[in-house]
């Protein structure tokens, strides 16, 4: 990861942080976002066009936010993202402000691999477990 990325990323958690938007909220209004972006093919030329002014690029991410339920937070990280021609890079930003967010909310991503497919009563306590912080990871031999 670029470190530019991991400094827009620690930037706009602090926003969020601050402002107390959930953050599974922000990252659905990312998601449709970046949704929206990969299938628009007009779309992603004029916000990717250095030849547009940047206050008319900010013009589309404005009218776009309302259809797209962008809050005044998602709205601005993106017209800052284009004020400072980083939008080309967003995927990787998105990438590391989710990582930025679960880091500090302690939140770890945890990958079970087992023999036998589990029943809903073993699913349930492995789940438990991880939640709790008491699994532990044994080595298989």
């Amino acid at each position: 990861m670029a470190e530019f990325a991991a400094r827009y990323a620690r930037a706009f958690a602090d926003v969020v942080l601050n402002a107390r938007v959930p953050a599974d909220q922000v990252n659905a209004q990312l998601s449709d976002f970046l949704s929206t972006l990969a299938e628009s093919a007009d779309l992603r030329q004029a916000l990717f066009n250095p030849a547009l002014a940047v206050d008319v690029r900010v013009k589309v991410i404005d009218a776009l936010a309302p259809r797209l339920h962008l809050g005044h937070e998602v709205r601005n990280f993106l017209a800052v993202l284009l004020r400072h021609e980083r939008m080309n890079a967003i995927e990787e930003i998105v990438t590391a402000f989710r990582a930025e967010m679960d880091r500090r909310q302690n939140i770890s991503e945890v990958e079970v691999i087992s023999a036998r497919r589990l029943d809903a009563d073993e699913r349930y306590q492995v789940e438990q477990q991880v939640e709790i912080g008491r699994a532990s990871c044994r080595e298989r031999v």
